[in-house]
C-alpha cells in the first residue's frame, strides 16, 4: 500500500525551489516515488498512480531542479547544489507512516557552491 505524501522544497530563507522533480526511494523496499515541483516549491508523490503517495518507511531523497540556461544558452546550470542530484550525497530523507492523514515532507536545499577557476 501507499500513503499520500505532500511536500515542499525550499531554501533556508524560505524561498521555494521553482520547478524540477523530487524522487524518493524506500530504504527497505527500493520502491521509488516521484513528484513534480511546482512554482511554489510544492510536490505530491506518486508511486503507481497519480497522487497515490509512497510506501511506508524511511526514504532517501534526491532533488532534480529545473535546468536553467546559462552563458547565452550554451550550457545549463542548476539552482541548487549538485549534491542533491544523487541519493548517496543529498543527505535528504523523508519518513512515510501508514495513516489516513497526509504525510508531509519538507526538504531544505542550498544554492550551488561557488567555484572559482584558478
Amino acid at each position: 500500500p501507499t500513503y499520500r505524501v505532500d511536500g515542499k522544497v525550499a531554501f533556508a530563507d524560505g524561498s521555494p525551489l521553482r520547478g524540477g522533480e523530487v524522487v524518493c526511494e524506500s530504504v527497505s523496499l527500493g520502491v521509488e516515488a516521484r513528484g513534480a515541483i511546482d512554482e511554489n516549491g510544492a510536490f505530491q508523490l506518486t508511486t503507481f498512480e497519480p497522487g497515490d503517495g509512497a510506501v511506508e518507511g524511511e526514504h532517501i531523497v534526491l532533488v532534480a531542479p529545473a535546468r536553467r540556461h546559462a552563458d547565452g544558452g550554451r550550457r545549463f546550470e542548476h539552482s541548487i547544489d549538485d549534491r542533491y542530484l544523487d541519493f548517496s550525497t543529498s543527505g535528504l530523507r523523508c519518513q512515510v507512516v501508514a495513516q489516513d492523514a497526509v504525510n508531509t515532507c519538507r526538504l531544505l536545499v542550498t544554492p550551488p557552491t561557488v567555484r572559482y577557476d584558478e
